[in-house]
């Protein structure tokens, strides 16, 4: 899942506005080879972003909304309704 703001609709896309906005793109994952595969896509890619922790799902859907971590790679369950709501 992204913030809507970043416009992007691919993970090319996605690799390519980190590009675009260098030191400024943070994501979070909900394991570790969520963090690899975004690390892999890092080095192999350029893309330019780093991993920040968090607790649990929910503070994690509102930090994605927000845009303060517009990048999240967590469970469908906690999503699902924003999705839903073209959010």
């Amino acid at each position: 899942m992204i913030n809507a703001d970043l416009k992007a609709k691919t993970v090319d896309d996605l690799v390519a506005v980190s590009k675009q906005k260098p030191g400024t793109l943070s994501y979070l994952t909900a394991s570790v080879p969520l963090a690899v595969y975004m690390d892999s896509l890092k080095r192999d890619k350029g893309a330019d972003w780093v991993r920040v922790p968090f607790k649990g799902g929910g503070e994690a859907t509102n930090a994605i909304l927000s845009g303060s971590t517009p990048i999240g790679l967590i469970g469908l369950g906690n999503v699902i309704s924003h999705i839903n709501a073209a959010r």
